[in-house]
């Protein structure tokens, strides 16, 4: 009985997340779902990087700044950035939708115009 309302559960959520997307196409490998996903959760994660450089005292920690090497934030920021946008390219040339390629690419192009991996440190 529990197992059956879980399974009616995660149905309802799927068809919840094909109509708010509008896309009911296949999911699996190879139909650039993954490389559509991919790109608008890299996309997510740049431009929050982008925004905890703009605003640092808001958004990060003070304590843990010292521990984490900026140079190697920016690369991994500027990594972040390319990867939204490659697998942007991908999910669009694969997919007959591309909301989920368009969201990637659009939050990858406003974390570059934001100053991408470049934002002066704050004295």
């Amino acid at each position: 009985m529990r197992h059956e309302k879980r399974k009616l559960a995660d149905i309802v959520i799927e068809q919840k997340i094909n109509e708010f997307f509008g896309d009911a196409e296949a999911t699996g490998f190879g139909t650039g779902w993954w490389s559509g996903i991919l790109s608008a959760f890299l996309g997510f994660l740049s431009f929050g990087a982008v925004l905890c450089l703009h605003f640092p005292q808001l958004l990060s920690s003070p304590e843990l700044r010292t521990h984490y090497p900026m140079h190697t934030m920016r690369l991994l920021i500027q990594c972040l950035i390319l990867g939204a946008l490659v697998f942007g390219v991908i999910s669009s040339i694969l997919r007959k939708k591309k909301i989920l390629a368009l969201t990637g690419l659009l939050l990858a192009t406003a974390a570059t115009l934001f100053g991408g991996s470049s934002v002066p440190r704050l004295s």
